[in-house]
């Protein structure tokens, strides 16, 4: 009896593991994402439009940046990462860095991220 009571508990694990795996493998943005945007990709200036709050959580806040690519295309596009940085304000110039094939996947230069430019 006491078998498949491990039998399940194991099965549980399994399934718990599985399903964490997965959801740190869709994340769009790593730590080593970020390292390498700091130091290999475009730069850019933006200016904050506006920042979209992050469901129920108001200190959970994604910038809305408008920038210029290298081509002249003016964009403005919310930052996929989470800024909980109290003081982001809109009107507020920041530094960016993006891949040069894909802006929409920008990230917002701050604090610490100054130790790596």
């Amino acid at each position: 009896m006491a078998y498949v009571f491990y039998w399940f508990l194991g099965m549980a694990l399994l399934i718990g593991v599985l399903l964490l795996s997965f959801a740190a493998s869709s994340r769009p943005q790593l730590p080593g994402w970020r390292f390498y945007l700091l130091k290999r990709d475009v730069r850019a200036t933006g200016t904050i439009t506006a920042l979209e709050h992050s469901g129920l959580d108001l200190l959970k806040r994604h910038p809305v940046v408008r920038f210029q690519t290298p081509q002249g295309e003016w964009l403005n596009l919310c930052c996929r990462e989470i800024s909980l940085s109290l003081d982001v304000k809109v009107g507020q110039q920041v530094e960016i860095r993006y891949p040069a094939n894909s802006p929409q996947d920008f990230i917002v230069v701050s604090g610490l991220d100054l130790l790596f430019n």
